[in-house]
């Protein structure tokens, strides 16, 4: 009978090659699948992983891949594959988020692939959606259970319409590809830019288990719009309970050559340590799962 090629730590997240010649496309993808369900996010590390690999073992899991929406962001195309892209190049911290949770095409999964580790700092911040809405203060959640969140996008230009379509197309196809997108509004301006508006609710039922999960975009969007659906605010009191909150559940990816994470993007919200070196280089791909 053969070795088991992997072993989970629950407690990490973590799933360990057994071998030094264990390969992703050696996992069985059912078990994978069964505690990515239960846990909501997994690391795998110890497998070599290739960009090339990683690239194949995302399909494995996926219907579609996103492509690259945030070209008008602060990311660099990984070369040979047009779905996927560096995260955010810079250094300083990122708040917990739901990735695209402002926008309807939000992607089922989240995947990240680690090409060169930092030497120190820049972990990957994961935090469990349901258990931070459960944890919430009662006012806070009351309030986000009775009223949804709304991004806005005032005056948003060609660089930024691919979050919400999915696509880079000019702006009369856009403003098509808008009408058909639930929850969305939008005003097209004389100056050839459009405002959009996104309603969705701050904790929606996480794909898998469908309990309300507390994953959204509300602290990294606090200077580009995001109020309740009352028109009310979302104030710095409620931003620092969120993220108190988050940070009692936090668990850290302390990257190492080669891991992958796999994430939950309905459940599971997401961050970063600042760093200062340099060399520190991640890849995402964002997909829609095929299970």
């Amino acid at each position: 009978m053969s070795k088991c090629p992997y072993v989970l730590d629950r407690a990490s997240l973590v799933v360990h090659a057994t071998t030094g010649g264990t390969r992703l496309h050696d996992l069985p993808a059912e078990p994978v699948i069964e505690a990515f369900r239960e846990a909501g996010a997994l690391v795998f590390r110890g497998f070599g992983t290739e960009p090339g690999e990683f690239a194949a073992f995302t399909g494995r899991f996926s219907t579609a891949t996103l492509g690259r929406v945030h070209a008008g962001q602060n990311r660099r195309e990984v070369a040979a594959d047009e779905a996927t892209s560096t995260v955010d190049l810079g250094k300083q911290h990122v708040g917990p988020h739901a990735e695209m949770g402002y926008s309807p095409i939000r992607p089922d999964l989240l995947w990240f692939y680690c090409a060169r580790p930092p030497a120190e700092g820049g972990e990957t911040t994961l935090f469990d959606g349901a258990d931070v809405w459960l944890k919430l203060p009662e006012r806070l959640r009351e309030k986000c259970a009775s009223h949804d969140l709304v991004y806005s996008f005032d005056e948003s230009g060609p660089e930024l319409w691919p979050l919400f379509t999915g696509v880079a197309a000019d702006r009369d196809e856009t403003l098509e590809l808008l009408a058909a997108l639930p929850g969305v509004s939008y005003t097209a301006r004389d100056n050839g830019k459009i405002d959009i508006t996104y309603q969705v609710p701050a904790a929606p039922l996480s794909r898998y288990h469908g309990v309300p999960a507390f994953a959204n975009s509300i602290i990294p969007n606090e200077s580009s719009g995001v109020t309740f659906a009352d028109g009310t605010p979302v104030r710095a009191a409620d931003r620092l309970s969120i993220l108190d909150t988050c940070e009692e559940l936090v668990t850290l990816v302390d990257w190492q050559q080669g891991d992958v994470v796999m994430v939950d993007n309905s459940r599971m919200m997401h961050g970063r340590r600042p760093f200062s070196d340099p060399d520190r280089e991640i890849h995402v791909r964002m997909t829609t799962a095929a299970f």
